[in-house]
């Protein structure tokens, strides 16, 4: 069975944050983003250019080549590669290849010792560690959820971090000047 949401389109997801504009009243949360390891991913302002992230969404494949899983896609007529270790130096979130990705449901539940609020273990495992500033290989769960995303072909698939792997191809990159603007999922994704 479909369900139909109803979403919000004024919110902005998948943007930078500007942590000067940010209330008084989440000062503190600003000043741990800031000093935390995802600070250079979530605060660089990036155009997000409307026809880069068009084309990228319909040429995405998901493939593997010399053991390496990746995801290519051509944009402009360049082919753009996304690999679990182009996220992790592209998006500078200090993390390596070994680090742990798994907890078990305990763990998570402990540290976050309220309850459980609905992500998947994977993203609460990454909340966790990110707030205990602990090793987890954030990398490999953007790239894994990337990765299903593509195999998919589903619309919603981080757009500012992949403006910015683009970019770190291809600097100068023609495009039409359109800015792109999130579009709220696809109803299939609600099935």
């Amino acid at each position: 069975m479909v369900k139909n949401i109803e979403w919000d389109k004024t919110l902005k997801q998948n943007q930078f944050i500007k942590l000067e504009e940010v209330l008084k009243d989440f000062e503190d949360v600003a000043r741990w983003i800031q000093s935390s390891r995802i600070s250079f991913a979530v605060q660089t302002e990036v155009p997000i250019y409307r026809i880069h992230i068009q084309e990228f969404l319909q040429t995405t494949k998901a493939e593997t080549v010399n053991k390496i899983r990746r995801i290519s896609a051509t944009v402009r007529n360049k082919e753009v590669i996304v690999t679990e270790e182009r996220i992790r130096t592209v998006l500078k979130l200090g993390d390596n290849a070994e680090d742990p990705i798994n907890l078990n449901k305990d763990d998570i539940l402990d540290g976050f010792r309220g309850g459980y609020d609905g992500l998947n273990l994977e993203w609460s495992g990454a909340m966790l560690n990110l707030c205990l500033n602990q090793k987890f290989n954030l990398s490999v769960l953007i790239f894994n959820n990337m990765l299903e995303n593509a195999r998919g072909h589903t619309l919603a698939m981080y757009p500012i971090f992949i403006q910015m792997l683009i970019n770190d191809q291809y600097s100068t990159l023609s495009h039409d000047g359109g800015l792109y603007t999130f579009h709220v999922p696809t109803i299939r994704q609600y099935t």
